[in-house]
């Protein structure tokens, strides 16, 4: 049982270690980037519609 509870911590105190460097305090255009690769915008078909499907290409 002992060799148990230093092996969970260890886990615990990597996991806080990973944390640490993983904590994103501010949301930087370079952070952005890695996450969103294109933004697409498209248009109604019909303009002014509320029950006009906008076209998205797949």
């Amino acid at each position: 049982m002992n060799s148990l509870q230093k092996e969970l911590d260890v886990a615990q105190r990597r996991d806080t270690e990973l944390t640490a460097h993983t904590e994103i305090r501010e949301l930087t255009p370079e952070i952005l980037r890695l996450f969103i690769s294109r933004i697409e915008v498209g248009e109604k078909s019909t303009k002014y519609s509320r029950t006009a499907e906008q076209a998205s290409p797949v």
